[in-house]
């Protein structure tokens, strides 16, 4: 178990390693994509647990969650 905590952490300081060599418009890039990466992952798994999907509201909160999440991930590198 501990193996697998330590292979973990050193991918994510990898990952953050290379999140922060990026420059600025392709961090933006990444961070948007991951984020909504995340909350289409989880519509899909909301949508088969519920058995169906609120196409409308997911789309709205998917792009106010991403933009919003892409604008304090850049704020906070650049502040």
């Amino acid at each position: 178990m501990k193996a697998l905590l330590t292979r973990l952490s050193n991918r994510m300081t990898d990952l953050n390693i290379w999140f922060d060599r990026l420059s600025n418009w392709q961090f933006v890039a990444a961070a948007a994509a991951t984020a909504l990466g995340v909350v289409v992952a989880i519509d899909c798994v909301v949508a088969l647990a519920t058995g169906h999907a609120n196409l409308l509201s997911n789309v709205f909160y998917d792009v106010a969650f991403t933009a919003a999440m892409t604008a304090f991930l850049a704020w906070k590198r650049w502040r």
